[in-house]
């Protein structure tokens, strides 16, 4: 009989095919995956990867039952490879044709990348594991053995790609069957890689070396490998050499092609090993001895902080300080900072003493010792079955003070919102669906709760994988109940309430809209903006506006570029992002207005900036406008200088030392003004200078600096506190911040005190 060249009546591809549009069409319903790009590629390749091999396996005992058409004796290899190819892919066309369909719906980001990522994830996993699934059905009889032994090869894929994760320093996997998956969820810029596609010329020389072992060992009468003497011909054993040179080429070179990543690569480029303590840091080799000291110090005393809130000892631990996170991605594949707990190694990019991020890292590195299983997470199964909730949430609550609400305030203020997360939606997958600040501020105070009311041990307990109800006496429910009864009593203002709407009502980056291509988008915006192509970064950046669905974000950000530009459009579009998202950001743009008419000469009128002092909800954005219209009320040439210098989206080429430039010279013709000094101080400051920072504050305060605004004085203080702990003088440290913990200013503010305090503590005990 005559067997049909398509197999719609064999089970498996059926299946498969079933599979494959069942995922894509609910893919469609979301914002991340209903649009051709890395996300929908990816869920299309583990498919495909899977679904080739399996019917590719099936492929010679359909053919022996004569359920499949015979390749014919001449060139039998490839046409069986052509025909088991077609079918393998044919499972890929309803998914194309149905996110094809919804781009009436949804507009594609990038049409280019996203068949890009089709043709080399699904595609290509495809064809090497129809390649792969056809030497298993070649090599054994019958039907379920070679199926058995491709399952058994694509889970030994599987498995190694875990052991790479598990046993380097790498986050992202390069999969032969898979693909690629970048490996961080957070992580924002994903694109078409070069690393990509040199893996996919090594797939490619993967699946032409199967191809000549069929060939050379096809017997087309039974479609089964045999020796035959042809296949050691010359030509063959010379084409054999070559694929066999070119793949291992590929492996040999994996690490400088960014197929993989290595301790020895990260030890090379990060060469100057310090070990202090029980930690070992490996930076940068040109890193300055003042840096490298201070860096050292920050780390020990968070960890001491984290070991002392949880009542354990962490061992032996390695960080890797990179200079920023771009050299971070090209190192191992991520720009955001991240620990492997079960190597006892964290990743980070440090942004100076008291980077609560550099401490929230160290913070899951102690929370290892105490988790149960062999990740060194908490989780079911031992942290085989991750709770993301618990883990980010613990880290979150002993990562100190990093911003003007502190933990418990920001909480208070998301409920009072309305928008504070529930406990089951901050335990399982579901935590990752929510906005991240949103996700890790609601969790972190919920679990400082518990730590607090329960007790250290009662933490590690549950971190270790026993229950809540077990430990606590109570269940999740009860405890959410308690815990809003503990928020309640926490001290929050209006201006706090309206900071915290700004900083968490967002969705989250898994439901926002093109996230990947906007993030690109603005990356080339900003580069072409600091090279003074002002033109092309305002197209990259309508672009981006216009991709992201209009969103508050990117229309921001296209308001600040057409401000630096000095482009006329500005005006326009700040007035149509207030009409549209009146709050917070309306403080913002009016602000940036008054800067570019004060940058283009026209000087606003100090009450404008008073009247947007009155209204800011940050500490920042009061301090910095304060400033500026107490300098624009000097009327002077210097002081309308340093006011200009002090913009809030400073114009291109502006540099730091042409700001410190106009301070000075304000400094210098009014020397015993104390905003003066304190401006002047702030710049000595930034780079760690301490000695004239303190001068400079001692003689603001002795001229008047107190009557200043709240936060003006209250970070003037810091300032000295931070500048005397440099010079050794602790004590003078100590006094000015205890100062901000008690004078009555926002909850961020005494917390980052009161952290500060420890740390001079900390200090003396080890001197002694």
């Amino acid at each position: 009989m005559t067997a049909p060249r398509i197999p719609f009546r064999q089970p498996a591809f059926l299946f498969w095919t079933a599979v494959s549009a069942l995922v894509a069409g609910l893919s469609m319903f979301h914002s991340l995956t209903g649009v051709t790009g890395w996300e929908f590629s990816f869920a299309m390749s583990v498919i495909a990867g899977v679904s080739s091999g399996h019917l590719a396996a099936l492929r010679p005992s359909l053919i022996r039952a004569q359920k499949a058409p015979f390749p014919g004796a001449q060139s039998a290899a490839l046409r069986l490879f052509a025909s088991a190819a077609a079918v393998s892919l044919l499972p890929l066309v309803l998914p194309v044709v149905l996110i094809s369909l919804n781009a009436l719906r949804m507009p594609p980001c990038n049409n280019t990348d996203g068949a890009l990522f089709f043709l080399l994830l699904p595609v290509v996993s495809s064809l090497a594991a129809t390649a792969a699934g056809l030497l298993c059905g070649l090599l054994l009889p019958g039907a379920v053995l070679p199926v058995v032994l491709w399952f058994m090869l694509v889970s030994a894929s599987f498995v190694l790609s875990l052991r790479e994760v598990w046993t380097t320093p790498a986050v992202f996997t390069f999969n032969h069957f898979f693909g690629f998956h970048p490996g961080v969820l957070y992580d924002t810029v994903i694109g078409i890689r070069p690393a990509l596609l040199t893996f996919r010329l090594s797939t490619l020389a993967i699946i032409a070396a199967c191809l000549l072992c069929m060939d050379s060992f096809l017997d087309p009468a039974t479609l089964r490998l045999t020796l035959r003497k042809q296949a050691f011909a010359r030509s063959r054993l010379i084409a054999a050499a070559a694929l066999a040179a070119v793949i291992a080429a590929f492996q040999v070179y994996a690490v400088p092609l960014g197929h993989a990543s290595s301790d020895a690569r990260l030890q090379q480029l990060l060469s100057k090993k310090i070990t202090t303590g029980n930690l070992t840091l490996f930076i940068e080799p040109g890193t300055p001895q003042q840096r490298a000291m201070a860096l050292c110090e920050d780390l020990l005393f968070s960890l001491h902080r984290v070991e002392t809130a949880l009542g354990v000892s962490a061992g032996p631990l390695r960080v890797y300080v990179f200079a920023n996170a771009r050299q971070k991605q090209r190192a191992m594949g991520a720009t955001v900072s991240m620990v492997k707990p079960w190597r006892n190694e964290a990743y980070i990019v440090w942004n100076g003493p008291g980077d609560s991020t550099a401490r929230h890292e160290l913070a899951h590195l102690a929370a290892a010792s105490i988790a149960g299983g062999p990740l060194g997470l908490a989780g079911r199964g031992g942290g085989l079955i991750p709770d993301p909730g618990l883990i980010e949430g613990l880290a979150t609550a002993l990562e100190g003070p990093g911003g003007h609400l502190e933990l418990h305030a920001s909480a208070r203020a998301m409920k009072d919102l309305g928008i504070l997360p529930a406990i089951n939606a901050l335990s399982g997958p579901g935590f990752l669906t929510l906005h991240s600040g949103a996700a890790y501020t609601a969790a972190g105070s919920f679990w400082a709760f518990v730590m607090h009311t329960r007790g250290a041990r009662a933490m590690r307990r549950i971190y270790g994988g026993e229950g809540i109800r077990r430990v606590t006496g109570r269940s999740p429910e009860e405890l959410e109940k308690d815990w809003h009864r503990f928020l309640d009593g926490v001290h929050l203002s209006d201006p706090d309430r309206r900071f915290a709407a700004f900083l968490y009502d967002r969705p989250s980056i898994v439901a926002t809209r093109c996230v990947h291509e906007v993030s690109r988008l603005h990356g080339e915006a900003a580069d072409a903006l600091e090279g003074g192509r002002c033109e092309d970064s305002l197209t990259l950046l309508d672009e981006a506006f216009r991709k992201s669905g209009r969103s508050t974000a990117a229309g921001m950000r296209r308001f600040n570029g057409l401000i630096r530009c000095g482009d006329p459009r500005a005006t326009d579009a700040g007035r149509q992002l207030m009409a549209d998202h009146p709050g917070v950001r309306t403080v913002a743009i009016r602000e940036a207005l008054a800067d570019a008419r004060l940058a283009a000469g026209d000087a606003p009128d100090p009450a404008e900036y008073e009247d947007l002092y009155r209204v800011a909800v940050s500490d920042d954005d009061r301090r910095r406008l304060h400033v500026k219209a107490a300098l624009l009320r000097m009327g002077d040439a210097p002081a309308r200088a340093a006011a200009d210098a002090l913009s809030v989206v400073p114009a291109p080429g502006r540099s730091a030392d042409g700001v410190l430039l106009s301070i000075a010279r304000f400094h210098a013709r009014h020397p015993d003004e104390p905003l003066a000094a304190y401006l002047l101080a702030r710049q000595h400051l930034r780079v760690d200078d301490a000695g004239p920072a303190a001068e400079l504050l001692t003689s603001a305060f002795e001229h008047g600096l107190t009557d200043e605004a709240p936060e003006l004085v209250a970070e003037a203080r810091f300032m000295a506190g931070r500048a005397f702990y440099l010079l050794g003088r602790f004590d003078e440290a100590e006094r000015w911040f205890s100062l901000n913990r008690t004078a009555g200013g926002s909850s961020g503010q005494a917390a980052l005190a009161e952290d500060w305090m420890a740390r001079i503590r900390w200090k003396k005990a080890r001197s002694r």
